[in-house]
């Protein structure tokens, strides 16, 4: 989606915020800063794409900080401030005259960072994103196909949006068997199983993970009884810009559900910056070689 080059800053700004999560200590932070440098720079092809580039980094930074989970008290009081949103957000859903369409806006609304926010600014702020309408909307696909669905799997991103992510699969839950994907080991902010428990979203689906850390699932990484999963699914609804990225290109039919902070991606989809979109993705045929005569060609 860009360059390698044009994330490196992106990447060392998270490690700086991740180590600053760890210690106040200035000395802390270019220590780590230092080790991310210079692992980075004995492979001048920064790896193969920004996404293996940025995980790279992050995983050097967990290793020199040597915290399991950074991010695991932001994640928690996330949680607990969504939670604390569920049931005035219940109540918005049982009046409302489409309840699967309102759980699919209020989804996309809340993709904000609650605990900056807080609380009582967090409400306010998905009730204003409510009134917003969608620079992508391909939502009647995605009802259409959820029609036929037997079983859907649900890639997660954040915690404290899985709040609202929850009631979405509830709601799908309702006719068809849901599995919801968290990553397989805490990362940033990603939603882990440990946050779906918090939040009680084991209750209303299957906890599933990829089988190996990663930042975006890259099906390369994931296990083969995953990758197995993914392609049966009837339905694959993905939450996130990571994700996004990791998947655009797969050969199967994805619903992608984001907030287009990154510029690049905003051009990418031609939306606004902090444009929320639901996305089509109907998939990338895969050139297939056939023979003709002695010679193949891939049609």
């Amino acid at each position: 989606m860009k360059n390698i080059p044009d994330c490196v800053p992106d990447a060392l700004q998270l490690v700086i915020d991740t180590a600053k999560l760890v210690s106040d200590d200035a000395f802390i932070h270019r220590k780590v800063l230092s080790k991310v440098l210079g692992e980075i720079s004995e492979d001048p092809d920064f790896g193969n794409s920004p996404l293996e580039f940025t995980f790279r980094c992050l995983k050097s930074a967990y290793r020199a900080l040597g915290v399991k989970d950074p991010y695991e008290t932001e994640k928690a009081r996330s949680n607990k401030a969504m939670l604390g949103l569920e049931k005035g957000f219940r109540q918005y859903l049982d009046v409302a005259p489409d309840r699967l369409g309102a759980c699919i806006n209020l989804v996309l609304a809340s993709s904000i960072d609650v605990d900056v926010l807080g609380r009582a600014e967090a409400e306010r702020d998905i009730l204003e994103r409510l009134g917003n309408p969608l620079a992508l909307d391909d939502r009647e696909t995605l009802l259409k196909s959820l029609t036929r669905a037997e079983s859907v799997m649900y890639i997660l991103d954040n915690a404290g949006e899985i709040v609202m992510d929850k009631l979405l699969i509830e709601e799908i839950g309702r006719k068809c068997r849901v599995t919801a994907v968290v990553a397989a080991k805490p990362l940033l902010n990603l939603a882990t199983r440990e946050d779906a428990e918090a939040v009680k979203l084991d209750e209303v689906a299957e906890v599933a993970d990829p089988g190996a850390p990663m930042l975006g699932l890259t099906l390369e990484m994931a296990s083969s009884s995953f990758r197995e999963a993914f392609a049966e699914a009837d339905v694959v609804i993905v939450k996130g810009e990571y994700n996004y990225e990791a998947l655009c290109g797969t050969e199967r039919e994805v619903f992608f559900m984001l907030t287009a902070y990154c510029a690049n991606l905003a051009r990418k989809l031609g939306v606004p910056t902090g444009a929320g979109a639901l996305v089509h993705h109907p998939g990338v045929k895969k050139p297939v070689a056939v023979e003709v005569g002695s010679e193949k060609k891939r049609t």
